[in-house]
């Protein structure tokens, strides 16, 4: 399947990957910080890391670690996030190149 695909759908689904791991780092270190009442990760950086394409990654790390799932904002834009991130990688494999 990945002969079949083009540089930039690799390198595109790659930055995805990424984005997801990276979001999925942020909200287990910022509940680490909130459980040492240390320096958090500030919600607007949380926030745009899920909906620039890391949703999916904020989406399991918010149940897995059950942080900010009372937060308004966090309940409507993380699944936003999700959706996105899911819309963006099917745009990518079904580019033709």
């Amino acid at each position: 399947m990945f002969e079949q695909l083009s540089y930039f759908q690799i390198i595109s689904l790659t930055g995805i990957v990424g984005l997801n791991l990276y979001s999925y780092l942020l909200f287990f270190l910022d509940k680490q910080r909130a459980r040492r009442n240390k320096y958090r990760i500030s919600e607007r950086k949380l926030l745009f890391i899920t909906l620039v394409g890391g949703g999916v990654g904020s989406m399991v790390a918010m149940s897995k670690f059950r942080h900010k799932t009372q937060k308004t904002a966090f309940k409507r834009l993380v699944p936003l996030g999700g959706l996105l991130t899911v819309i963006l990688v099917t745009v990518i494999l079904l580019h033709v190149p």
